[in-house]
């Protein structure tokens, strides 16, 4: 059966409502994920007579950057006694938000699930400062054509034009906004740098270079943690999930980044935006006050405005090696 691109804006009215507890998925959720799918599917026009072993690689896929880079952050969630129900699975894909999967299991059907978590994570990226997210649904599926349209989603006429423009940041004051967005753009751009990369490229080094991408993404979350808690919120202590995050020292004894190895690009991603969601929610709560009052450190005195400004350029910068990693990678490929 044929399927069609729709777009539609992510600030829609209306709460998510949802009376299942929701969360973040993880990559341990893959096998529960995989039911799932299995389950929403089932005799549906989307089934192709997938086994369980087809649904698991279909989400193994989505947590290794087959429909572009995972957003977890923006994607949720729904459980019953434990058992996942339904979910909304969220990525980065040619630069866009990408409403990858959603589904629902058979008897949980009809009971809003599939609208409530999909508000959320338009929500979610609303708040990000995305305008638009894309998504694909099957011609016969009518019952989710409906519920898209319901939410303002229609067939793309031509390919999603990026936005050139500067979105009020949700909840945020407005001196604070522009800068919040910067920081959003500034990840934005980072993640397309990892669009279908190969996982091998993470540990890459390239003769004369002194870091691995892998090194540079927990580098960058290290770095954004250290200025959040030093200086925005005046030396106050990582809460304990942040330090779990952070088994390494940012550098080695010789002066030179830590160097990481091993680890999955989702486990770098899941490092990165938990870091950010802290910095967001501090950024979010500050009147414009707060944000250009100085902290008189023992060395310096720095605003949290020129920590934001830092943040953006430092990630920038490192952007730009990851890229030229990838580069070299894929060159000796």
């Amino acid at each position: 059966m044929s399927r069609q691109e729709l777009v539609g804006p992510t600030d829609v009215a209306g709460p998510a409502a949802i009376q299942l507890p929701t969360r973040a998925p993880r990559v341990g959720d893959a096998p529960a994920l995989a039911k799932l799918m299995l389950d929403a599917y089932a005799g549906a026009v989307d089934d192709d007579g997938e086994t369980i072993e087809d649904a698991r690689r279909e989400v193994d896929g989505y947590f290794s950057g087959a429909s572009g880079v995972p957003l977890l952050e923006h994607s949720w969630l729904a459980e019953a006694d434990g058992t996942v129900v339904a979910a909304s699975l969220v990525s980065l894909y040619d630069g866009a938000p990408l409403i990858a999967y959603l589904m629902t299991a058979k008897d949980w059907k009809r009971r809003g699930l599939a609208d409530g978590l999909l508000r959320q994570s338009l929500g979610t990226l609303a708040a990000a400062g995305h305008a638009r997210a894309r998504l694909w649904v099957t011609s016969a599926n009518d019952a989710a054509e409906q519920l898209y349209r319901r939410l303002g989603f229609s067939p793309a006429e031509q390919p999603l034009k990026r936005q050139l423009a500067i979105a009020p940041m949700m909840g945020a004051d407005p001196l604070v906004s522009p800068w919040l967005a910067a920081l959003h753009d500034t990840r934005r751009r980072t993640l397309e740098g990892l669009e279908r990369i190969d996982s091998g490229a993470l540990d890459f080094r390239a003769p004369a270079e002194e870091n691995s991408i892998g090194s540079l993404l927990y580098h960058l979350a290290a770095i954004e943690a250290d200025w959040l808690y030093a200086e925005i919120l005046e030396g106050a202590d990582w809460p304990p999930q942040v330090v779990a995050a952070f088994p390494a020292d940012v550098r080695d004894e010789r002066g030179l980044l830590s160097a990481v190895r091993d680890e999955a690009l989702l486990d770098h991603l899941a490092r990165l935006a938990l870091v950010r969601a802290e910095l967001d929610r501090a950024l979010r709560s500050m009147d414009a006050g707060n944000f250009i009052r100085e902290r008189d450190l023992e060395d310096y005195a720095v605003t949290p405005q020129w920590v934001v400004v830092h943040l953006v350029n430092h990630e920038a910068e490192h952007r730009s090696e990851i890229g030229r990693l990838r580069a070299m990678f894929e060159g000796t490929t």
